[in-house]
């Protein structure tokens, strides 16, 4: 006779519970999480709960279900009835026009949203959000646009302009111009506007100078330069340095190595010294320029202008040399530079001095 091994089923039924618990519990979450917060946090009891939920009995007790926005959008109209002037409520009435896909009302509810609301940049920020779903790139940058011309608020007083909302609005323009490849013309008008918002801001006008050049409307460049010259009155080093680089990129290699040559002082800024030489090494005039200035020395040896001169394009034209040196022969090599000569000193037994001229 066969014999059939006992088999018990409350096994099983304690695995489907634990897997109907685990769904359930999985389905609650998702089903929560797909809730916008502006949603899930809406007051209890109020007309516009019941614009977006309906009581739905069920065995234990009433749950609340989302209404699709067939019934939300009627429902959120009938409400803008009552109160015409609550902004939010055109809000609120936009999202649910996109999730319709209706698309035209969606724009007119935006539209109605900024023109009431009392905070103009965030809403003008919302307007350019909905074109940036929507793949409109002109309509977006005009949004954007109007948020970086509202006042600022009385909160970034202290926030530093890189960190304010208009500065941000601008940076997310040119991040929309940059993608979507729009024209020069789009470009130059929001500098101008973000120049006109933060004239004071001395870092933006590398930056549109920059893009000038990059486009060759030197004209505007040579511009900016003096509108920055008239408003930093102080600074000497981005005068001097932009304008050798108009000429430069012009194509008049002796213009902008005449900028620097008309105004070199020996105490200029480092940083000056350094981009004038580097554009004599650039463009293979540094040997040139030390014979002119040695020169310069035995007419007159108290030219402390020509000092300066044979000092920085010494250090230049043989510094490789003496880092190549240095390298063979280890951290006890000492490399120093006086009167157009480079020494480099061994400091070790068998100690050797090289003294190379200029």
């Amino acid at each position: 006779m066969r014999s059939f091994r006992k088999f018990s089923c409350k096994p099983l039924i304690v695995l489907c519970a634990a897997v109907f618990t685990i769904f359930a519990a999985g389905w609650v979450a998702t089903a929560s999480g797909a809730l916008p917060a502006w949603i899930r946090n809406i007051e209890s009891r109020t007309a516009l709960e019941a614009a977006f939920f309906r009581l739905m009995a069920l065995p234990g007790g009433e749950v609340a279900f989302r209404r699709p926005p067939s019934e939300t959008r009627p429902a959120l109209g009938e409400l803008l009835k009552k109160q015409p002037g609550d902004a939010e409520l055109y809000s609120l009435r936009a999202l649910e026009d996109e999730q319709q896909l209706d698309f035209t009302a969606a724009e007119a509810d935006w539209n109605s949203f900024a023109e009431k609301s009392t905070d103009k940049s965030a809403a003008q920020l919302s307007l350019a959000d909905f074109y940036h779903r929507r793949l409109q790139p002109p309509d977006e940058i005009k949004a954007l646009s109007a948020a970086a011309a509202a006042p600022s608020d009385a909160s970034e007083k202290l926030t530093p302009a890189s960190e304010q909302r208009s500065w941000r609005a601008f940076e997310r323009i040119f991040g929309v111009i940059h993608a979507q490849g729009l024209p020069a013309e789009v470009s130059v008008a929001q500098y101008r506007s973000w120049l006109a918002r933060y004239s004071q801001e001395s870092s933006l006008y590398p930056r549109f100078l920059e893009y000038l050049i990059s486009v060759k409307d030197f004209p505007a460049a040579t511009q900016l330069i003096a509108q920055y010259h008239e408003k930093f009155p102080t600074d000497d080093v981005l005068p001097i340095k932009a304008r050798a680089l108009v000429e430069y990129r012009q194509g008049s290699l002796q213009q902008g190595l005449a900028v620097y040559e008309k105004g070199f002082q020996p105490l200029w800024a480092p940083e000056l010294i350094k981009s004038y030489f580097n554009l004599l090494t650039q463009t293979h005039s540094l040997r040139k320029f030390l014979d002119e200035a040695k020169a310069a020395q035995q007419a007159n040896p108290g030219d402390l202008n020509a000092a300066a001169r044979i000092r920085g394009s010494t250090h230049l034209l043989l510094l490789p040399a003496a880092r190549q040196t240095r390298r063979r022969a280890g951290n006890h090599c000492q490399i120093s530079f006086a009167q157009g000569h480079v020494r480099i000193r061994l400091e070790r037994p068998g100690t050797l001095c090289l003294r190379t001229a200029a």
